[in-house]
């Protein structure tokens, strides 16, 4: 018998046959005996596949660690994104383990001072640069904490607020703006007008110190415009100020058109009545020496 006979016979064996179809067709294989190793029972993770044996625990392994290998390297926030962690059979420990973790960010300070409010109000050298009075941060504390807010939570809206203050100073006391104010005021072009230095002269005799100081350092553009319109009311009224041409450093207040025309006319209503009536030389000269003063 030739080899092509035995080929023949060979191929036509039904038992070589059979063997060749279940190697060549592994997904057909029975696996059903597939187990977790022993060496691997005691493990956390064999609890995921609790109740499984066979084909079914074998699908789920192979599940499980693919789905493995593609948290390997994945950023946490994406993961949550993906996952229901309540779906998860450790949900509870979860959550207790992170409230633990962030509690302390989360929980509501016990007194208004444990907001610490001063903090935030330094610089990065722990230098303060903003102070408010005691009372007011703990104003402020005991209000944030009837609102359920965290420390870091009162500290930020009380930094936005202390920005807020500080732009709105810095705006509200532009010296270019009061500049520019002050000069339509006294309808200056270029010098300073007698009027605005006889203002500037009054605030700076009759104010105290401390709110001179004020003025020239924390006071707005509209309260610095206040007191120099109740100056101007005075100057425009009873005159300017100017310098006394003596040695001293004495000064004397100019009459203003409006004083020295109403004057006028009061000189020479009482010349009138003096010469519907007997009188002196003297009574005459003392009112004709007013006129000469007033147009001195």
């Amino acid at each position: 018998m030739d080899n092509s006979e035995n080929n023949e016979q060979n191929f036509d064996n039904p038992q070589n046959s059979e063997h060749e179809q279940n190697f060549g067709n592994n997904e057909n294989h029975n696996t059903s005996d597939f187990t977790i190793p022993e060496e691997y029972q005691d493990k956390g993770w064999v609890r995921f596949f609790d109740g499984k044996t066979g084909d079914e625990l074998r699908d789920e392994f192979f599940k499980s660690y693919d789905n493995s290998q593609t948290l390997i390297g994945k950023r946490v926030e994406d993961y949550l994104e993906d996952v229901n962690l309540k779906s998860l059979s450790n949900y509870e420990k979860i959550k207790e383990n992170l409230a633990k973790q962030i509690e302390p960010q989360v929980a509501v300070p016990q007194s208004a001072q444990d907001y610490n409010l001063n903090d935030i109000l330094k610089d990065e050298n722990g230098n303060p640069e903003y102070e408010y009075p005691k009372d007011t941060l703990d104003y402020f504390g005991e209000k944030f904490k009837d609102l359920g807010l965290t420390k870091e939570q009162g500290q930020q809206i009380l930094k936005s607020y202390t920005q807020f203050e500080v732009e709105q100073f810095r705006k509200n006391t532009n010296a270019d703006d009061l500049e520019k104010d002050l000069k339509s005021m006294f309808n200056e072009s270029g010098e300073k007008s007698p009027e605005r230095k006889t203002v500037e002269s009054l605030l700076t005799e009759f104010l105290p110190q401390e709110d001179k100081k004020m003025l020239q350092e924390t006071a707005p553009n509209n309260i610095i415009e206040m007191f120099y319109k109740v100056a101007k009311g005075l100057t425009d009224k009873y005159g300017y100020k100017e310098s006394s041409t003596g040695g001293n450093n004495s000064s004397s207040f100019r009459m203003s058109e409006t004083d020295k025309n109403n004057q006028y006319n009061d000189i020479v209503s009482k010349l009138e009545e003096l010469d519907s009536r007997p009188h002196t030389d003297k009574e005459k000269n003392v009112l004709l020496n007013q006129l000469k003063e007033l147009y001195k």
